[in-house]
């Protein structure tokens, strides 16, 4: 399908040359696949803070910069000061929800030998054969932090960290791909905040979860009714004297869409809580909506998901008293603000997010987003004009407010990356049908080959 240019298109007031890429994970990796795949670009360049690839899928036993609870302010919850080495949320008995052909690049399948639903450490290693494959490692300036960025006589000047010796570098554009998965989200609960006092050591997020071992023979209260909440409560029953796992009402899996509990019982050995309402320390209970109660358990872990964050980016945070409405970033955290088609910062389209939807196939999802921000910066493909940019954006926050607006789900998220397709003019092919099919049948797949 071809798509006509938009009436009123947009237009850089200078071509777009040098392309920086902060996160070197699978986001970015597909990015300057695309980006290279132009050959247009004088200078790519990923910025990446650990000292390799992979993003979130580097297992590491260690735990990350302390978390608060409640964490539901990412100005507050995000350190000033990042760790140079990220400690992924990831944890080593993590299989993936979806099956490998499913999640794998385009063009770049896993191993046959892979397991259907594949290890953290495989997929770890399919990126890298992807990066090593595509010539990508050389882009790549390890152990980097990008601290800061401003958009100063038309261009980005970075601020970067690295090894200790700070440097500014310019670019014509930025394209952030460093993920969504660092700064927890943890809901103000009614005496969460004394609990976190008096007993710091009673309290977690998945994010710190590496080992059901390291639970063995305790009482455990897992928060949160979707995938990672799921395992995890699975995980820890095979370890622990017993577990909860508290799910608000119509909250379940939105991740393979399951129903709240389903399978993550093993032997009904999980006992399903609603939502707390009140933590009374000082009586040592746990109060539920329902009436019920329970005495405080030795752990409790929120597996309640994650705030969007990017420090490098402050001056468009509503703490900033200088930003406008249509100019700022971050908020809450619950959303990102101002992009158009989940991608362009509307203000200044020479920035963009890879990764921003949330309940999608995130691989084959960054190649469509990315090829599409590669053909604009390349000149291939226009942009429409602010206006129009702004319009879509104000469409979709009446219809899917806050969070729900970079929900993706399901058939959404084949509409969304056939449109991409589509505005290339087919520079990366639309999603097949046999994709879908298999997706939709993830969660019995799943059951079939693992037994839950």
């Amino acid at each position: 399908m071809t798509v006509l240019p938009p009436a009123h298109a947009y237009r850089f007031t200078k071509p777009i040359k040098r392309i920086a890429i902060i996160g070197a994970g699978a986001a970015g990796l597909a990015t300057a696949k695309s980006l290279v795949s132009q050959q247009h670009f004088a200078e790519i360049k990923i910025f990446e803070r650990n000292s390799r690839i992979g993003g979130t899928w580097i297992y590491s036993d260690k735990k990350g910069p302390k978390v608060y609870f409640p964490s539901v302010d990412p100005l507050i919850a995000d350190p000033e000061a990042p760790p140079r080495h990220y400690n992924s949320s990831i944890y080593s008995t993590l299989r993936t929800n979806l099956p490998h052909p499913v999640m794998s690049f385009k063009n770049h399948p896993f191993p046959e030998d892979t397991p259907l639903f594949p290890s953290h450490s495989h997929v770890l290693e399919n990126l890298e054969a992807f990066a090593e494959e595509n010539k990508l490692l050389p882009l790549v300036t390890f152990n980097t932090i990008v601290q800061h960025m401003d958009y100063l006589d038309e261009e980005w000047k970075l601020t970067l960290l690295t090894e200790g010796e700070i440097s500014t570098e310019a670019f014509d554009a930025v394209i952030v791909c460093s993920g969504h998965y660092y700064v927890p989200f943890i809901p103000n609960i009614n005496g969460l905040d004394e609990l976190s006092e008096k007993r710091p050591d009673k309290l977690l997020h998945s994010r710190e979860y590496k080992k059901p071992e390291d639970f063995k023979g305790k009482v455990v209260l897992v928060v949160g009714g979707a995938s990672s909440a799921i395992d995890i409560a699975r995980d820890l029953s095979f370890q622990c004297k017993n577990v909860y796992q508290s799910i608000r009402e119509k909250e379940g899996s939105a991740d393979i869409g399951e129903a709240p509990g389903t399978g993550s019982a093993s032997d009904n050995r999980i006992e399903i809580k609603p939502e707390m309402k009140l933590i009374d320390v000082a009586n040592n209970k746990i109060h539920f909506v329902d009436g019920t109660q329970l005495d405080i358990p030795d752990i409790i872990l929120f597996a309640t998901g994650y705030l969007y964050s990017y420090p490098f980016l402050s001056q468009f945070e509503r703490t900033n008293t200088k930003v406008e409405e249509e100019e700022v970033i971050i908020t809450d955290g619950m959303k990102v603000h101002n992009v158009y088609e989940q991608i362009f910062y509307i203000p200044n389209p020479t920035l963009a997010f890879i990764g921003l939807p949330v309940k999608v196939v995130p691989f084959p999802l960054f190649q469509y987003q990315s090829t599409y921000v590669a053909q604009v910066f390349a000149g291939k493909t226009d942009l429409p004009g602010r206006k129009e940019m702004r319009e879509w954006y104000q469409r979709l926050t009446e219809l899917a407010p806050g969070r729900d607006g970079h929900i993706l789900k399901g058939p959404k998220e084949v509409e969304y990356c056939n449109r991409l397709s589509d505005l290339t003019n087919g520079a990366i092919s639309r999603v097949p049908e046999w994709w879908f099919e298999m997706r939709t049948k993830a969660l019995s797949l799943r059951k079939k080959e693992l037994g839950y």
